[in-house]
């Protein structure tokens, strides 16, 4: 019973993360493409590179990682694989892809 609880809230969660991590990769991209402007700016970036390494860690680790490569986020393979090599330069960003 457990097992299937399981894999039906799995099923529920692929389908909302594959609607929305399109728009959510595009809006993250588009606020870490902007220069940052002063040290609160930076700090914002750092910190919204750190969530979203997290989010792609928490989609990993709960094995949705199939949400990455289904049709409708095909093209964005490569975006958020780009956007992996862009958080492994903050710091622990190497620790926070390997923690889970």
């Amino acid at each position: 019973m457990r097992r299937r609880l399981l894999t039906l809230f799995q099923k529920d969660m692929f389908e909302t993360l594959d609607q929305l991590i399109g728009p959510l990769s595009a809006h993250i991209t588009m606020q870490l493409s902007q220069p940052p402007t002063g040290t609160d700016d930076q700090r914002s970036q750092l910190e919204t590179k750190k969530g979203y390494l997290g989010l792609l860690n928490s989609i990993m680790s709960a094995q949705l990682q199939g949400v990455f490569t289904s049709e409708r986020t095909e093209f964005l393979f490569l975006v958020i694989s780009r956007q992996l090599i862009i958080c492994q330069g903050i710091p622990g960003g190497s620790r926070l892809l390997l923690s889970r």
